[in-house]
């Protein structure tokens, strides 16, 4: 139970044989709830409208041999409501024999519901801190902290503004809408078959912003200290 109040959603990334993506589509449906719908787009990427589930043909990654990559997309959710979907999806999944390998993932998208702003600094600090980024690098998930923390503080905003991206294991694009990140670092080989440290892998994330929104910031700028060297200096030419 967190005293801030907060949304997600996610997508999940697989690889399935083409054949049984019908199949995997009526078993997705009746594991939604009533009030909710799956919508489909296998031949191009629709626009969510944040309401609904929806199933989408992707070019993710390289597909083993036979396979086509796919990806299922949530609308925003009450975070309490995240063990359900994902233990739904991922035992369909497995069941279904979807596969992942080291170039595709699963996305977590957070934000407050409050206009309170967090510093993206803290935030990030707090989601080292729990362990949230330590999964290894990946093709789009370069790790942030390095980007941030080896540098010294006067070049942080310009990293902010400038630098991170969706390459890395925090996407900052759309920070300024109630501090919302897409937290990329989960997935790679082997994601599919373990739920439960996807499960904690989100849990720790929520507790990230809920330290984030509760700790002064003299506090967090000890911690910083304490934990990374900020030795290095940008160079702008």
């Amino acid at each position: 139970s967190l005293s801030t109040n907060l949304v997600c959603g996610f997508e999940i990334e697989f690889y399935l044989q083409p054949e049984l993506i019908a199949e995997l589509e009526t078993q997705i449906a009746e594991v939604l709830p009533d009030y909710q719908m799956l919508l489909i787009s296998l031949d191009e990427v629709p626009k969510t409208n944040h309401r609904n589930f929806y199933l989408i043909k992707e070019n993710t990654g390289q597909a083993p041999k036979n396979m086509q990559s796919y990806e299922l997309v949530s609308p925003i959710l009450d975070y309490k409501s995240l063990p359900y979907f994902l233990n739904a999806f991922f035992h369909l999944l497995q069941k279904m024999g979807a596969q992942d390998n080291d170039s595709i993932g699963f996305h977590l998208h957070v934000s407050t519901q409050s206009a309170s702003k967090i510093s993206p600094i803290t935030l990030l600090y707090f989601l080292d801190d729990h362990g949230v980024l330590t999964s290894k690098e990946r093709k789009y998930t370069r790790d942030i902290i390095k980007q941030f923390f080896d540098y010294a503080p006067d070049g942080w905003q310009w990293i902010f503004e400038e630098v991170t991206r969706k390459c890395y294991n925090v996407n900052l694009l759309h920070y300024d809408a109630n501090n919302h990140i897409e937290l990329r670092t989960i997935g790679g080989s082997g994601y599919l078959e373990d739920i439960e440290a996807t499960l904690n892998n989100c849990f720790n994330c929520f507790l990230a912003y809920e330290k984030a929104l509760q700790t002064p910031a003299n506090e967090v700028a000890k911690g910083i200290l304490q934990n990374y060297s900020l030795d290095q200096e940008l160079l702008h030419t």
